[in-house]
């Protein structure tokens, strides 16, 4: 058997080589009508060491905005634009990769009909039946975001010594304000037979460890021949009244009618007197025989009424006898309940927790999900 030459064989390789390279196999032979201004695009992938040949033509002649070869994602390897003809354009694929073929009308009244083929030289005849499809893989990538924080790692007990000032006692004072006999002439004395009796209660009194306030306060008129007698059987009565009834009683049927006089007993005579409780300005008028308003009025033997919600100011007790003849000796007092509060300072330990602080690395993950197209044959990562 002869031996064949080596530059036969040599001769013989590269026709085989020459023969795979021009071996031209259709990826894709379409017709596309492309809507007014509306893109089209298509994926195929390609082995290295391919060539890519297209053509394109619009049926009519008309010119296609744009015409596009990316190399996906977004390397662009051919375009022209305002075109109607693209013959045999040959693109060398340097690596395996995905290719978007992209088509552009933006006319706005009329589409466009067009001629596609795309077709791939294999650069071996061992890559002469790679699949040209492609598919969409979603992949999902985690990144750290590593920063410091401040984290709590335990607590501190601070115990401190404080002052605070507290209720040391709380009282009820009886407080004798106005307490005189008064005389008031009868209807044929040269003297006036009214007399206005100015009462002005005490200022409250407000320090750092004391404070005095009126809580309620209340007169009393009783004509004198019956007062001692009268004052001594009722003063507790009254008192008890002042401080735990409702905001204002009188005395007589409208105290008993309220409850609020059961154990007062006020006296019965033939010396009677008028009496009222108001203001300057009303006081001013009754001395002058004129209209005048009162906050408690009546006539009587004796008789009281109680105020708690005029803690402050003057006011006039109003004193009126209507007598012929006989001059009239009227008892009156004024006596103010005060609430007297008497204050100290007293320790105690406050505990205050305070959180403890410390800094540390902290990795958060960021997942980042991305779909992308892929040749066919793509494993994954």
């Amino acid at each position: 058997m002869k031996k064949v030459p080596q530059i036969i064989l040599l001769l013989l390789v590269l026709h085989n080589y020459t023969v795979a390279q021009q071996s031209t196999i259709d990826v894709a032979d379409l017709t596309l009508k492309i809507g007014t201004n509306s893109t089209e695009e298509f994926y195929y992938g390609f082995e290295e060491g391919d060539k890519i040949v297209f053509s394109f033509e619009e049926n009519n002649g008309k010119e296609l905005k744009e015409v596009e070869i990316i190399e996906y994602p977004k390397t662009v390897k051919f375009s022209d634009y305002e075109t109607s003809k693209i013959e045999n354009k040959t693109l060398a694929v340097n690596k395996k990769s995905v290719y978007k073929f992209r088509f552009k009308n933006k006319h706005k009244l009329k589409g466009r009909v067009c001629k596609v083929k795309i077709q791939r030289i294999p650069g071996t005849e061992a890559t002469a039946n790679f699949d040209t499809s492609i598919k969409w893989v979603t992949e999902q990538d985690t990144t750290w975001n590593i920063y410091t924080k401040k984290v709590v790692v335990g607590h501190d007990t601070i115990y401190t010594k404080k002052t605070k000032k507290v209720l040391a006692s709380k009282e009820i004072v009886e407080e004798m304000i106005f307490n005189k006999a008064e005389e008031v002439a009868a209807f044929t004395s040269i003297n006036s037979t009214k007399k206005a009796i100015p009462v002005t209660l005490p200022q409250s009194v407000k320090s750092k460890y004391e404070s005095k306030k009126i809580v309620s306060w209340f007169y009393w008129v009783c004509v004198k021949k019956e007062s001692n007698q009268a004052w001594a059987k009722n003063k507790k009565a009254i008192v008890n009244i002042a401080k735990f009834g409702g905001a204002i009683y009188s005395g007589g049927t409208a105290g008993a009618a309220a409850g609020a006089a059961t154990d007062i007993v006020l006296p019965e005579g033939k010396e009677t007197i008028s009496y009222a409780l108001t203001d300057y300005k009303n006081a001013q008028l009754f001395l002058a025989n004129q209209k005048y308003a009162a906050i408690d009025y009546g006539t009587g033997t004796a008789n009281y009424f109680i105020v708690k919600d005029r803690p402050q100011g003057t006011y006039y007790v109003l004193l009126y006898n209507d007598n012929f003849m006989t001059k009239v000796h009227v008892d009156v007092k004024v006596m103010a309940l005060v609430e007297h509060k008497i204050y100290k300072d007293e320790e105690y330990t406050d505990m205050d927790i305070k959180p403890v602080y410390e800094e540390k690395i902290m990795k958060e993950p960021k997942i980042n999900t991305r779909k992308f197209a892929v040749t066919s044959d793509y494993k994954g990562k």
